[in-house]
Protein backbone atom coordinates (compact mmCIF):
# COMPACT_ATOMS: atom_id res chain seq x y z
CA UNK A 1 0.00 0.00 0.00
CA UNK A 2 1.42 3.40 -0.86
CA UNK A 3 0.57 5.84 2.02
CA UNK A 4 1.00 9.82 2.42
CA UNK A 5 1.46 12.09 5.31
CA UNK A 6 -1.58 14.06 6.53
CA UNK A 7 -1.63 16.58 9.41
CA UNK A 8 0.78 13.93 11.02
CA UNK A 9 -1.02 10.69 10.03
CA UNK A 10 0.06 8.38 7.55
CA UNK A 11 -2.59 7.61 5.23
CA UNK A 12 -3.64 5.10 2.73
CA UNK A 13 -3.84 6.64 -0.90
CA UNK A 14 -6.82 4.29 -1.82
CA UNK A 15 -9.35 4.83 0.61
CA UNK A 16 -12.35 3.53 1.72
CA UNK A 17 -15.74 5.38 0.50
CA UNK A 18 -18.87 4.78 1.57
CA UNK A 19 -21.37 6.77 -0.60
CA UNK A 20 -22.53 3.21 -2.23
CA UNK A 21 -22.39 0.27 -0.05
CA UNK A 22 -24.20 -2.74 -0.56
CA UNK A 23 -27.89 -3.09 0.34
CA UNK A 24 -30.58 -5.52 1.19
CA UNK A 25 -33.30 -6.64 -1.67
CA UNK A 26 -35.41 -3.69 0.98
CA UNK A 27 -32.47 -1.41 0.42
CA UNK A 28 -31.37 -1.51 3.63
CA UNK A 29 -27.34 -1.42 3.95
CA UNK A 30 -25.85 -5.18 4.23
CA UNK A 31 -23.86 -4.57 7.24
CA UNK A 32 -22.38 -8.06 7.30
CA UNK A 33 -20.82 -7.47 3.67
CA UNK A 34 -19.53 -4.15 5.05
CA UNK A 35 -17.69 -5.68 7.88
CA UNK A 36 -16.43 -8.49 5.23
CA UNK A 37 -15.03 -5.46 2.77
CA UNK A 38 -14.01 -3.51 5.62
CA UNK A 39 -12.02 -6.26 7.20
CA UNK A 40 -10.13 -7.41 3.11
CA UNK A 41 -9.43 -3.29 3.43
CA UNK A 42 -7.78 -2.66 6.37
CA UNK A 43 -6.37 -6.39 5.94
CA UNK A 44 -4.58 -5.13 3.17
CA UNK A 45 -3.53 -1.51 4.56
CA UNK A 46 -6.19 1.08 3.57
CA UNK A 47 -6.60 3.31 6.86
CA UNK A 48 -8.98 6.17 4.96
CA UNK A 49 -12.63 6.07 5.84
CA UNK A 50 -14.49 8.72 3.60
CA UNK A 51 -18.45 9.02 4.79
CA UNK A 52 -21.02 11.77 4.67
CA UNK A 53 -24.38 13.05 6.41
CA UNK A 54 -27.08 11.82 2.96
CA UNK A 55 -25.18 8.51 2.16
CA UNK A 56 -28.06 6.03 2.23
CA UNK A 57 -29.91 8.31 3.72
CA UNK A 58 -27.69 9.18 7.02
CA UNK A 59 -26.94 5.52 7.30
CA UNK A 60 -23.67 5.25 6.06
CA UNK A 61 -22.13 7.19 8.51
CA UNK A 62 -23.86 4.53 10.87
CA UNK A 63 -22.90 1.08 9.57
CA UNK A 64 -19.15 2.21 8.92
CA UNK A 65 -18.97 3.68 12.47
CA UNK A 66 -19.87 0.36 14.30
CA UNK A 67 -18.09 -1.85 11.98
CA UNK A 68 -14.63 1.13 12.51
CA UNK A 69 -15.69 0.54 16.22
CA UNK A 70 -14.39 -3.13 16.41
CA UNK A 71 -10.95 -1.63 15.16
CA UNK A 72 -8.46 -0.04 17.27
CA UNK A 73 -9.12 3.84 17.05
CA UNK A 74 -5.52 4.93 16.15
CA UNK A 75 -5.56 1.96 12.89
CA UNK A 76 -8.33 4.03 10.94
CA UNK A 77 -8.91 8.25 10.00
CA UNK A 78 -12.80 8.62 9.24
CA UNK A 79 -13.81 11.74 6.94
CA UNK A 80 -17.23 12.78 6.78
CA UNK A 81 -18.88 15.44 4.64
CA UNK A 82 -22.01 17.85 5.81
CA UNK A 83 -23.58 19.60 2.39
CA UNK A 84 -25.11 22.09 3.66
CA UNK A 85 -26.89 22.72 0.27
CA UNK A 86 -28.55 19.48 0.15
CA UNK A 87 -29.38 19.97 3.49
CA UNK A 88 -30.72 23.16 4.29
CA UNK A 89 -31.51 26.38 2.10
CA UNK A 90 -30.05 28.87 4.39
CA UNK A 91 -27.19 28.23 7.13
CA UNK A 92 -28.04 28.13 10.49
CA UNK A 93 -24.73 27.79 12.42
CA UNK A 94 -26.82 26.83 15.79
CA UNK A 95 -27.86 23.44 13.30
CA UNK A 96 -24.42 22.23 12.75
CA UNK A 97 -24.26 22.09 16.76
CA UNK A 98 -27.47 20.02 16.84
CA UNK A 99 -26.82 17.65 13.99
CA UNK A 100 -25.31 14.13 15.43
CA UNK A 101 -21.43 14.42 14.05
CA UNK A 102 -19.77 11.51 12.14
CA UNK A 103 -18.08 10.41 15.80
CA UNK A 104 -21.38 9.85 17.95
CA UNK A 105 -23.89 8.87 14.99
CA UNK A 106 -21.51 6.14 14.41
CA UNK A 107 -19.90 4.96 17.47
CA UNK A 108 -16.51 6.00 17.30
CA UNK A 109 -15.10 8.20 19.29
CA UNK A 110 -14.85 11.18 16.70
CA UNK A 111 -14.43 12.10 13.04
CA UNK A 112 -10.85 13.09 11.80
CA UNK A 113 -12.46 15.33 9.49
CA UNK A 114 -15.63 16.87 8.27
CA UNK A 115 -16.02 19.18 5.63
CA UNK A 116 -18.26 21.63 5.39
CA UNK A 117 -19.97 22.65 2.35
CA UNK A 118 -22.56 24.94 0.56
CA UNK A 119 -22.79 26.93 3.44
CA UNK A 120 -25.09 29.92 3.01
CA UNK A 121 -22.57 31.62 0.12
CA UNK A 122 -24.04 29.97 -2.70
CA UNK A 123 -20.17 29.06 -4.53
CA UNK A 124 -20.49 25.45 -3.05
CA UNK A 125 -16.70 26.51 -1.50
CA UNK A 126 -15.61 23.90 0.99
CA UNK A 127 -13.73 24.26 4.36
CA UNK A 128 -12.00 21.60 5.72
CA UNK A 129 -11.48 21.58 9.44
CA UNK A 130 -9.54 19.12 11.56
CA UNK A 131 -10.65 16.75 14.99
CA UNK A 132 -14.32 16.69 15.26
CA UNK A 133 -16.85 15.86 17.80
Amino acid sequence: MIYHEFQGKKLSALGFGTMRLPVKPDGSIDEDKVREMTAYAISHGVNYFDTAYPYHSGESERVIGRVLSTYPRESYYLATKYPGHQISSSYDPAELSRLDSAGRKSKVRAADQTEYSGLGDGTGSRRKTGKTG
